[in-house]
């Protein structure tokens, strides 16, 4: 065997060993784990995992930490690539450290009921699912980078406002039931799905910066968003009140000018 096979061999017997639950609270760090990646549903289900400290995982192959119940903190400052549902389930997971990740894979913190805060400053993709029913999900948050929201992405999350100034597609549900949100400010979207908004209740203003009326699948992604708003550049607004499936709202377009902050 090499001497990187034998390490991951190494790896493999320890995730091994934690499948048969010995009773310990697990902390990893970066002596225990091969500088490559986690082999697929590693810690699967195991419930006596609670944190997970990892400096030099580069990436973590699917379902890695599914369903472990007591996972509370991950530290994975190298991880460069993430796959499909690696903390979906992680219903204690508060505190989450990712640096490097561009892209949120699908299922990825699904049902993560306990996390209440992200860094999404450096993410460009989040795709479908990926925070779905992270129902203490909060904050003001501002993206940049971020050109993608998959469909039911954010769904029945606790998010108060969501600023993107390169939001190119928002899929169908990424916003819906989040009933806390307040605002929500875009600019470059260019395709906006079916429901993307449904459900916000709360929502005093939706405001779209761009001149073009982005393609609107249905005028059905603003049913249940307390009848808020629609602010768009003054120029545009009969532009919008005309556009395909944006007629369905004409009465709630408005001129940007008349936004109050």
């Amino acid at each position: 065997l090499t001497a990187i096979a034998l390490r991951n061999h190494f790896f493999n017997q320890c995730c091994l060993a934690c499948s048969e639950e010995t009773g310990i609270n697990v902390n990893f760090c970066h002596r225990m784990i091969a500088p490559f990646g986690v082999c697929k549903s590693a810690f699967t289900h195991v419930t006596k995992i609670t944190s997970f400290i990892a400096p030099l995982i580069a990436s973590l192959d699917s379902s890695v930490f599914r369903e472990c119940p007591e996972l509370r903190k991950v530290e994975l400052t190298g991880l460069e690539q993430m796959s499909n549902s690696n903390f979906d389930g992680c219903t204690s997971l508060t505190e989450v450290l990712i640096p490097k990740i561009k892209i949120i894979t699908e299922y990825a913190f699904r049902g993560c009921t306990s996390l209440t805060s992200f860094v999404f400053s450096a993410i460009e993709t989040i795709n479908n699912y990926a925070f779905d029913g992270c129902s203490r999900l909060t904050g003001d948050i501002v993206v940049s980078k971020l050109t993608k929201l998959g469909n039911y992405s954010l769904r029945g999350c606790a998010i108060t406002s969501f600023t993107a100034d390169n939001l190119d597609t928002i899929g169908t549900y990424a916003f819906g039931g989040n009933k806390n949100m307040l605002v929500i400010d875009l600019t470059n979207v260019t395709s906006i799905a079916a429901n993307a908004f449904n459900g916000c209740t709360s929502l005093e203003a939706v405001i779209i910066r761009d001149a073009t009326p982005p393609t609107l699948a249905n005028s059905n992604a603003f049913t249940i968003t307390n009848d808020c708003p629609i602010y768009v550049p003054d120029e545009s607004v009969e532009t919008y009140k005309s556009a395909s499936n944006w007629s369905g709202r004409a009465g709630r377009i408005k001129s940007l000018s008349e936004y109050e902050e």
